[in-house]
């Protein structure tokens, strides 16, 4: 088992209230807790989130990165790189 730690919290200078979500991760999977409004009742709304395969994004996302990072280190695919010259081949004339 794994502890969430969700809480809402007022700042009292803008009377806004906020929510903080309690979150774990694991390379398969996020799992989010956040905390409603109370029902006046002494009740509190939770409200549970589950992203399966969600960390896959983000590696996905620095594994595209890095194959930039490696398109840039070939001198000769570079836009705007000058081109190297190629020697012609010499013509020689038939007799």
């Amino acid at each position: 088992f794994t502890q969430l730690y969700s809480e809402r919290r007022f700042y009292p200078v803008r009377q806004q209230q906020t929510t903080a979500a309690g979150i774990r991760t694991n390379l398969v999977s996020n799992l989010y807790v956040t905390l409603g409004d109370p029902d006046g009742k002494g009740a509190w709304a939770v409200r549970f989130y589950y992203h399966p395969f969600m960390p896959l994004v983000w590696i996905g996302a620095l594994i595209m990165a890095l194959g930039g990072f490696v398109s840039l280190a070939d001198r000769r695919l570079r836009v705007g790189a000058p081109q190297r010259s190629v020697p012609a081949l010499a013509v020689v004339p038939a007799q």
